[in-house]
């Protein structure tokens, strides 16, 4: 079976309003593909449009990603 490595590129191509669950080695792996999905406004200001939830199950090594469109609010 091969490993499989996700990518901020991976992350990035999730559809916005889609809800994606993905096979990771362990739990760590989980954190680290969590860690890169809520980096991914951060780094990439195309992306601050988007809002990335994260749930982890540590027992099956799988982290299920939600990606949400911001709505743009107006500071007062």
């Amino acid at each position: 079976m091969e490993e499989q490595i996700y990518t901020s590129e991976d992350l990035i191509r999730l559809p916005v309003g889609s809800k994606t669950t993905l096979k990771c080695r362990d739990g760590r792996h989980c954190v680290s593909v969590a860690t890169l999905c809520y980096r991914i406004p951060n780094l990439n200001p195309e992306y601050r449009d988007r809002k990335y939830k994260c749930s982890i199950n540590y027992i099956k090594s799988e982290i299920t990603i939600e990606v949400k469109k911001l709505e743009k609010t107006r500071k007062k």
